[in-house]
């Protein structure tokens, strides 16, 4: 009986550690979809961005998808993408999303990310 419950717990261990696996894999997920939610915000909703956040966020989605934006650039960087721009790269994370946890976009959505959100 007592094998029986360790056998369990085992499988248990087992399941759990590669569900936390799967969960950290796709940290570059939901990165794409914070920095795509920037721009949403933007031409969606017409919010305002007071930290000029989607200046990053237009260089990010830029680099990881290759498809540049229509806004116009200044000495600050793009800051006014349009809702075609937005509509490029939300169709392009859905064609897309499942491969940003590979390792190739995975190495380029860390050196991006850092480079378009320094801290």
């Amino acid at each position: 009986m007592k094998l029986i419950y360790l056998f369990y717990l085992l499988i248990f261990l087992i399941y759990s550690s590669c569900q936390n696996k799967i969960i950290k894999d796709c940290d570059e997920k939901i990165i794409f979809e914070n920095q795509l939610k920037i721009i949403e915000n933007f031409v969606v909703f017409d919010s305002l961005d007071v930290s000029v956040r989607r200046i990053g966020a237009v260089h990010f989605l830029e680099m990881i998808t290759g498809i540049g934006s229509e806004s116009d650039a200044n000495f600050v960087g793009k800051m006014n993408p349009t809702r075609t721009d937005y509509l490029l790269w939300y169709n392009w994370y859905i064609k897309n999303g499942d491969s940003l946890c590979e390792e190739n976009f995975r190495i380029k959505i860390d050196t991006v990310y850092k480079i378009a959100n320094p801290d």
